[in-house]
């Protein structure tokens, strides 16, 4: 599978207990980011290279921290 050029933006994040997790938007896989706080992840970009993805996210800047990740259908 190869993702896009494009650094497509998250919106939506999940606290894991051992950092944030978040959907890729290029492959919908969960991957997962270090952060102590949201406020530490917000407004990065970070690359999903597992499962043969390549693609890159950013984290928005108004991303919000969601109670339960839905898995991917």
């Amino acid at each position: 599978m190869s993702a896009s050029d494009k650094i497509l933006s998250v919106e939506h994040v999940h606290a894991d207990g051992w950092g944030f997790s978040v959907e890729c938007p290029h492959c919908h896989a969960i991957m997962t980011i270090q952060g102590q706080g949201i406020e530490d992840i917000q407004g990065e970009q970070y690359q999903h290279y597992l499962n043969g993805c390549g693609g890159w996210i950013e984290v928005s800047n108004t991303a919000t921290l969601d109670i339960e990740l839905k898995e991917p259908a």
